[in-house]
């Protein structure tokens, strides 16, 4: 039951891309008790992991709170896509919405042109001592702001109360492990990005990447991406070299090369590219197409 709370919590949450553009930007919840928990909505923010993020609490007394990288009142950070069957991704697929379409709006306002939707949500715990009132916190990176403005959080009156641990065992045989285990589990592991680059203007219809790769602990690679219904991706791993094939989904070349993006994970720690190959809509080979790498850890 706990495991599944867990996850629709998430679920519910990702309906907050719709109102992360709003011109006031609040918790999601908006108001909460000191020493609470509550999730902040950061826009799309898949490259960064937790230990990457300060936050800065300014309270309505003046007050201000800073958690620095590290601190255990960072809680989680999880990046959360759009359900494949929802509205916005199937109206946006089959087009049926000819003018003020959503996806386009997200294309053109959030995302510049990206098609790999999701939204990033952080977890942290309200100061115990924080006073009541209007408090405000900024969410940054290396100096950046993650947010487009502050985001309000009213203080109630009472408290303070203990975080919310997620405490509970999942179902399962054994009870499974603690939901607060299960949240953190949902957040990204250390993994390569992928990412394609040509000639202006020319997408290819398939490729095919060659790897080198080598293991830093026990199990295998992994290889997955953010938008099945955009490209196929096949993959095999022969021990010491990893081969992706891309493939589009309806037969035609996708429009843009970042949708080709694609991601290593699992047990990979180090990874080189071997060799390229770029096909068009006939199989003839395209020159001038490369890969590159970028490890997030």
């Amino acid at each position: 039951m706990f495991w599944r709370s867990a996850l629709g919590l998430i679920g519910t949450l990702l309906l907050s891309v719709h109102l992360s553009g709003c011109s006031g930007m609040y918790t999601f919840t908006e108001r909460a008790l000191p020493g609470s928990t509550v999730a902040l909505v950061l826009g799309a923010h898949p490259r960064l992991m937790r230990s990457d993020v300060e936050v800065r609490i300014k309270a309505s007394n003046g007050v201000v709170y800073k958690y620095l990288p590290g601190d255990a009142r960072i809680r989680y950070m999880i990046n959360a896509y759009s359900d494949p069957l929802s509205q916005l991704v199937v109206r946006d697929g089959a087009r049926m919405d000819v003018e003020g379409a959503y996806g386009d709006l997200v294309r053109q306002q959030i995302t510049g042109g990206d098609n790999e939707w999701s939204e990033t949500f952080l977890f942290i715990d309200v100061p115990t001592d924080i006073a009541t009132g209007q408090a405000w916190i900024s969410v940054t990176s290396s100096g950046a702001s993650l947010t487009r403005s502050s985001i309000g959080l009213q203080v109630l009156p009472g408290g303070p109360v203990a975080p919310n641990r997620f405490l509970g065992l999942a179902p399962g045989p054994n009870g499974g492990p603690p939901v607060d285990v299960a949240m953190a589990a949902m957040e990204r592991a250390p993994h390569f990005v992928v990412t394609l680059s040509g000639p202006d203007g020319l997408v290819p219809h398939s490729i095919q990447v060659k790897f080198s790769r080598s293991l830093g602990k026990t199990g295998g690679a992994w290889v997955t991406q953010g938008r099945g219904d955009l490209k196929n991706i096949m993959w095999s791993d022969n021990g010491s070299e990893l081969i992706v094939l891309l493939t589009p989904t309806k037969g035609v070349p996708v429009s843009d090369l970042r949708d080709l993006r694609f991601y290593v994970s699992g047990a990979v720690e180090a990874l080189d590219v071997l060799d390229l190959k770029a096909y068009d809509m006939s199989g003839n080979m395209l020159s001038g197409f490369s890969a590159q790498l970028e490890p997030v850890n």
